[in-house]
Order: structure tokens, then C-alpha cells, then sequence
């Protein structure tokens, strides 16, 4: 079963910021991804979202959206009908 573990990078090392229970000279293989919560990157992952939902959809899969799905949100996710109280 994966464990995730905090650590930091420094001087081309990584610092495990928790203990780990394991046997000495045990193999483990190690997927790095930056902290979200970590100052320096701290809102980046919004963008990065954004440019890859941007990136996945051309230009003109935008053009056929409802320009009322806010107001009418229900009607486009439920069916219910549009109320029109203008």
C-alpha cells in the first residue's frame, strides 16, 4: 500500500519531514510533485488547471456553450424548466 510522505529538497537531497517505519536497505521508488501547500507554488495549480482544461478544448467547443447556465443551471444539469422572472 503507498505511503505519502512530506520532504523537502535541499542541496540535492530530499529531507523527510516524517519519520518512515521501514527496514534498512529496503527499495522504494519515489513519485515527486510539488506541495500545494507550499508558499512558492501556492495558487499555481489553479492556472495549471486552467491551461490544461484550456489546452483540451479548442476555441470552438466554447462557442456553442449557454450564455444562461448560471441563471438557469438547473435546467441544463436537471431539466427542470427555465423560470423566466425577469
Amino acid at each position: 500500500m503507498p505511503t505519502r510522505v512530506r520532504a523537502r529538497y535541499v542541496d540535492g537531497k530530499l529531507e523527510l519531514l516524517e519519520p518512515l517505519s521501514l527496514p534498512d536497505g529496503c527499495r522504494v521508488m519515489i513519485e515527486v510533485a510539488e506541495d500545494p501547500s507550499d508558499q512558492d507554488s501556492q495558487g499555481s495549480w489553479l492556472l495549471e488547471l486552467v491551461d490544461e482544461v484550456h489546452s483540451e478544448y479548442p476555441p470552438e467547443a466554447w462557442e456553442d456553450r449557454p450564455t444562461d447556465f448560471v441563471r438557469h443551471k438547473k435546467h441544463y444539469l436537471y431539466g427542470h424548466p427555465k423560470h423566466h422572472d425577469d
